[in-house]
């Protein structure tokens, strides 16, 4: 550890050592074990003395140790040296607090990790998911219906898909397969108290589905229409048509009495608050044939008929096992009447 002494002192030390020993600069440093120079740096006060070398110093001339001196902590002067050279790294290259040095900083690492891929697992950094990219395909119209009903972009990097906790878990998993089957990822399955929704994390999966067509941000303020390689293929408009009906459309039981008669008939109904989503399906029921109407203020469809409720079923399916198991239960009681 370090001595220091009030200013001046140090060296009035010093010259009353080598007064009272009567010993040479060069002998004096000789005795306590230090080269000369160090001891002439000493006298001028340019650095401070060690204390063990203050203990021999005294211990020669027979002095007390001084009660002026305050001794240093181990590494006392690595805070200064670590000022010193930083306001001397600002003076030579700038502020490292700046965007370009930040922008330059960030693709100097980039670079390193890129060349060194070995380091990025070993150094915990999060990096991009490589995904499957699909093809154009009825899988991937359905999952954009599907995403298009009950999906979300989430903080620009998270997919969300919502559904009914209670009554839809067979059809999350259905969902789940889809995701992996299409993109080689892995779905999270997150149910709370009130609501439930299947999770995927990925840049690579929220840029592919910006890239056709999927709306950034809110659909009912972005959305304008459903994407054009959907829309011009018939083989890929009912499937996207399935994923919408699967997801905000349903299957119910229309109740009715005249004359004092009851009668009840299966319906397909769909509801959007995003008009070009209700356009979209009804056009494409007009398209196949399946008589629809639009009420609400362009918010709902509806399809009446209990003939073209079958054949929807038979030409457009449903991956939902609720609808199906509904439809099945509603179809089967309207057929043994």
């Amino acid at each position: 550890m370090r001595v220091k002494f009030p200013l001046g002192q140090q060296q009035t030390f010093l010259e009353n050592i080598q007064r009272l020993t009567g010993a040479s600069t060069t002998d004096l440093a000789s005795r306590i074990g230090v080269c000369a120079r160090t001891m002439r740096d000493w006298r001028r006060e340019r650095w401070q003395m060690d204390e063990q070398s203050l203990d021999r110093l005294c211990q020669l001339a027979n002095l007390p140790k001084p009660t002026q001196i305050i001794v240093l902590p181990e590494h006392w002067s690595t805070e200064k040296a670590s000022r010193l050279g930083g306001l001397r790294r600002v003076t030579l290259y700038g502020s490292p607090g700046t965007a370009e040095g930040r922008r330059r900083g960030g693709l100097a690492a980039q670079a390193t990790l890129n060349a060194q891929a070995r380091l990025v697992p070993r150094g915990g950094w999060k990096v991009r998911k490589t995904i499957l990219i699909p093809a154009r395909s009825g899988e991937l119209a359905e999952f954009f219906g599907i995403m298009l009903g009950d999906g979300c972009i989430r903080n620009g990097w998270q997919v969300g898909i919502s559904f009914n906790q209670h009554g839809d878990q067979p059809y999350a998993l259905f969902i789940q397969q889809l995701i992996k089957q299409l993109f080689g990822l892995k779905a999270s399955c997150v149910i709370r108290p009130s609501s439930a929704d299947l999770v995927i994390s990925s840049v690579a999966l929220v840029d592919f589905l910006r890239e056709h067509g999927f709306p950034a941000g809110s659909k009912c303020e972005t959305l304008t229409e459903v994407p054009g390689w959907i829309r011009d293929f018939p083989e890929f408009r009912v499937a996207c048509l399935r994923g919408l009906m699967d997801t905000d459309g349903c299957v119910f039981r229309h109740r009715y009495r005249v004359n004092g008669k009851e009668y009840s008939y299966p319906k397909l109904g769909f509801a959007a608050a995003i008009s070009c989503l209700t356009q979209f399906v009804a056009e494409t029921f007009q398209q196949l044939a399946l008589r629809a109407h639009i009420h609400q203020q362009g918010q709902r469809v509806f399809v009446y008929s209990w003939k073209d409720v079958i054949r929807y079923f038979e030409v457009v399916g449903t991956h939902n096992p609720r609808y199906r198991r509904r439809f099945e239960s509603y179809a089967k009681q309207f057929l043994e009447r």
